[in-house]
């Protein structure tokens, strides 16, 4: 087993719920890029048609269980840091594993020193054992100046460049791009690449305008990069929100048309705005999940809580007040359709991928009596509900698994994102508190919130679960050997397999002074 200690730094920002679909979650001045930035276009191989006679009952009914040991842990390393924003992983072709993130203070990993100063982003390119094989260049901290910038997306495209995004203020450099300052007012956006090398290629800002300063603390949680994807051209899609009354990118000023815009953006390989896209209700939306299929059109999941406008179409809420949609955009970014997936929706985790016969996988926290693609959610009094669903084109339930936790007092469940192998096992990761049971599979019990994260088989059987003591909810990925990694912001103690840790002595206030982290490689086992 490899272990590593180092030393991060932190920001200071105030910490808050989650409004993005994911759970609700201790954060840095914003919520989490949703959907996360595993690499997102995964498609499961082969799945197994229900036939057609069968109920819903029937549907739902889980095959023999055949329950696994867990996956031990490979090696982890333990950053020790104060204010570091949620971490990203991804993975290229040949195997290596890329880790960004933001921080204050200095650090060391292997022989790279991480100077600190300010919030500045960074990203390691590391083999399978966690050793160091490069570092980004860094934006330079401005002598007596001011600047912050956090990490929210990293793509790792088969040419090896990756794209990052996320926001700033102040006057960042990346190479030999420097950004308009965004110092008085909203944060803004930033959108990069670097070369296989890690080299700086461009990078490119996104600026937001108000006209009363009252409503800036809206801009905590929304701006148009929350969310990204790549085409196989090399296309980059960004999705997100905005609550400023104006987006300037490229010097073409877009207004906001409602209360909350919901937007999608597509750049060219190198940057340039191709097309900018805004939708949005009477209230307030929100973009849960963003994919993208082999033709470059965009797929949408999202919340609203209003009638929604799809170009022509109008998409009505109904009596309940809020819904789940899912809505499809060609490479032009004209509208295809959107439709309705569930009503009421939870203002929770929702997540969803395409799959190789075009149909859907969704994977999210639900309420009972909702109406979902047709069906109705059922669940106990105090519960909190989960649903794993393969869908058709047509959005028909195929087949689903249903889990719950539950428990009259503190229970709680709560799903960080998921993940989908090349065979086609789907993972995902959380925290609970309470009572969580899979059908007749395994039934886990805690009184305090622990972290999990859950694999279901191509057979969709559970076929195990693993626990340990971390109460922030972390991300799950799967590179191409099925390898587990998990990586999470956390404070206080953690332990995992037996191995104890615990976060950064400074962090005396995690709402304020921002949290530690760690990330974990997990070995499966073969069942």
């Amino acid at each position: 087993m490899r272990k590593w200690m180092l030393v991060l730094g932190m920001c200071s920002s105030l910490f808050m719920w989650d409004c993005h679909g994911d759970a609700p979650q201790q954060q840095d001045g914003q919520t989490q890029l949703d959907a996360g930035l595993e690499k997102h276009v995964q498609e499961i191989s082969q799945e197994e048609r229900v036939p057609e006679t069968l109920h819903k009952e029937e549907i739902q009914e889980p095959p023999t269980p055949k329950i696994v040991p867990p996956p031990t842990l490979a090696w982890y390393h333990h950053q020790n840091v104060a204010g570091l924003w949620w971490p990203r992983v991804a993975f290229d072709k040949q195997g290596y594993v890329y880790y960004g993130s933001s921080a204050r203070t200095s650090f060391t990993w292997d022989n790279f020193t991480f100077p600190g100063g300010c919030n500045s982003p960074f990203v390691l390119k590391l083999d399978g054992n966690g050793k160091l094989v490069w570092a980004a260049e860094l934006s330079k901290c401005p002598s007596g100046g001011y600047l912050s910038l956090f990490l929210q997306g990293l793509y790792v495209m088969d040419s090896g460049e990756i794209v990052v995004i996320g926001r700033y203020h102040g006057t960042p450099t990346f190479g030999k791009t420097t950004l308009k300052e965004s110092r008085q007012g909203p944060s803004a956006t930033f959108v990069a690449k670097l070369n296989a090398q890690g080299k700086w290629l461009w990078a490119k800002g996104i600026q937001y305008e108000v006209d009363d300063t009252k409503v800036l603390h809206l801009d905590i949680e929304h701006h148009v990069g929350h969310h990204l994807v790549v085409d196989q051209q090399g296309n980059i899609y960004l999705g997100g929100e905005i609550t400023h009354n104006r987006v300037v990118f490229d010097e073409k000023t877009y207004s906001r048309l409602g209360k909350r815009d919901l937007t999608l953006t597509k750049l060219s390989p190198d940057g340039k705005l191709l097309w900018f896209k805004q939708f949005a209700g009477k209230e307030y939306d929100t973009i849960n999940s963003l994919q993208i299929d082999a033709k470059g059109e965009v797929y949408v999941l999202g919340s609203f809580s209003l009638d929604l406008r799809f170009g022509d179409q109008v998409l009505p809420v109904g009596s309940h007040g809020s819904g789940l949609f899912l809505a499809k955009c060609s490479a032009e970014g004209e509208w295809r359709w959107g439709k309705m997936l569930m009503t009421p929706a939870s203002p929770y985790g929702k997540f969803f991928r395409l799959t190789s016969d075009g149909g859907f996988l969704f994977v999210g926290n639900v309420l009972s009596g909702a109406e979902f693609a047709g069906q109705t959610i059922k669940g106990e009094k105090y519960s909190h509900l989960f649903t794993v669903a393969k869908l058709d084109k047509d959005l028909k339930v195929m087949w689903r698994r249903d889990g719950s936790v539950k428990g009259e007092q503190n229970s709680a469940l709560w799903l960080g994102n998921i993940a989908v192998d090349v065979l086609g096992n789907i993972y995902f990761a959380g925290t609970f508190q309470g009572e969580m049971s899979f059908g007749d599979d395994f039934v886990k019990r805690d009184k305090e919130q622990h972290a999990y994260i859950l694999k279901l088989n191509t057979q969709k059987r559970w076929e195990w679960i693993k626990l340990f003591k971390q109460s922030w909810t972390g991300r799950v990925y799967i590179d191409q050997k099925q390898g587990v990694y998990y990586a999470t912001p956390f404070c206080g103690d953690v332990n995992i397999d037996g191995i104890s840790f615990t976060s950064n002595p400074e962090l005396t206030d995690c709402r304020s002074q921002g949290a530690d982290s760690f990330i974990a490689k997990f070995d499966q086992q073969t069942p």
